[in-house]
C-alpha cells in the first residue's frame, strides 16, 4: 500500500507519531459534513492503518467548531458538487461499514456538535470522549428523512427505546446526557479534552496491541455474521425515502429556512 506521505488528501489532516495515527476531519467551512469523496478517503486511511503494524491506535478529531454535521445533502444528490480525489479509489459504501473495517482501536475526541450521520462516526469508535460544549442531535425526521443507518448502530449502544426516542423526536442532548445513556465514555471541559485524550491513548498503548486488534477483529466478525447486508439495506431505504415528496419538501424547507408542509407521500 502507498505510504502516507505519497498521497494528498482533500478532507483530512493526518499525522503519524509514536504508534498513533491522528485523523482530523478538515472541512470546517461545511461543518465537516461528509461526502462520497470523504468516505472514500476515510476508507483508504483505515485500510492503511490496518496494514501498518507500527500503528496501534487511531485518534479521530475535527477542525472547526462542529465535529460533524452528518451527510452533505447536495454532494450525495449530485456528484457534480464534489471534485473527487483521483489518488483514492471511490467506494460506494455506507460510512458505518467503512468505520467498522478498523481493527485498530479508534478514540474520538469530540470538540463540538455531532448531528445526523455524524453519529455513524462516533458510534463505530471504540472510545469517545467529548467536550462539555459538545451536543448531539438526530434532526432527520424534521426534514422528511429517517436516520436508518444511525439507528442500527445506536440500538446496539443504548437500546431500542432510547434509540427510537433520539431518532423520532430529534431532540438535542448534552454531552453529559450522552454519557448517561452510554453514547460516549466521558465528558471534560474544553481545556482538559486534549490532555485527557492523551491520557486515554497512553492507557490503551500500555496494553498488548496484537491482542487488542485481534479482539476488535473478532468482534467485527461476530457483528457481521448473518447480518452482512444490513448497512446496504438501510442505505437503500434512505435513498428511496430521499426520493419521496416529503423528503424533497423537507430538504427545500431546510435550505429556505421555513417550516415544511408534510403530505405523507
Amino acid at each position: 500500500m502507498e505510504d502516507l506521505n505519497s498521497i494528498i488528501l482533500d478532507y483530512f489532516i493526518v499525522s503519524e507519531n509514536d504508534k498513533v495515527l491522528t485523523v482530523k476531519l478538515s472541512r470546517p467551512q461545511k461543518k465537516n459534513a461528509f461526502t462520497p469523496g470523504m468516505i472514500s478517503e476515510l476508507n483508504w486511511l483505515l485500510n492503511y492503518a490496518n496494514e501498518k503494524s507500527e500503528i496501534w491506535i487511531i485518534c479521530l478529531e475535527a477542525s472547526g467548531n462542529v465535529f460533524c454535521a452528518g451527510m452533505d445533502l447536495k454532494s450525495f444528490q449530485n456528484r457534480e458538487y464534489e471534485k473527487l480525489n483521483s489518488g483514492v479509489e471511490l467506494v460506494d459504501l455506507p460510512l458505518g461499514k467503512v468505520m467498522r473495517k478498523s481493527i485498530k482501536p479508534i478514540i474520538a475526541k469530540v470538540n463540538g456538535p455531532v448531528l445526523a450521520g455524524g453519529f455513524l462516526l462516533i458510534n463505530e469508535c471504540h472510545f469517545v470522549i467529548a467536550s462539555d460544549k459538545a451536543w448531539f442531535q438526530l434532526p432527520e425526521t424534521g426534514i422528511g428523512l429517517f436516520p436508518f443507518q444511525v439507528y442500527e448502530s445506536l440500538e446496539r449502544l443504548i437500546g431500542k427505546r432510547k434509540a427510537l426516542e433520539l431518532c423520532i423526536l430529534g431532540q438535542k442532548i448534552t454531552a453529559q446526557e450522552a454519557k448517561e445513556i452510554n453514547l460516549i465514555n466521558e465528558v471534560y471541559n474544553e481545556e482538559e479534552l486534549e490532555i485527557q485524550g492523551n491520557i486515554w491513548i497512553e492507557k490503551i498503548k500500555s496494553n498488548a496491541p496484537l491482542a487488542i486488534s485481534k479482539g476488535i477483529q473478532a468482534i467485527n466478525e461476530l457483528e457481521n455474521t448473518g447480518n452482512s447486508e444490513t448497512q446496504e439495506v438501510l442505505k437503500r431505504e434512505l435513498e428511496m425515502l430521499r426520493k419521496s415528496q416529503d423528503a424533497q419538501e423537507g430538504i427545500e424547507a431546510f435550505f429556505e429556512k421555513r417550516n415544511p408542509n408534510w403530505t405523507n407521500s
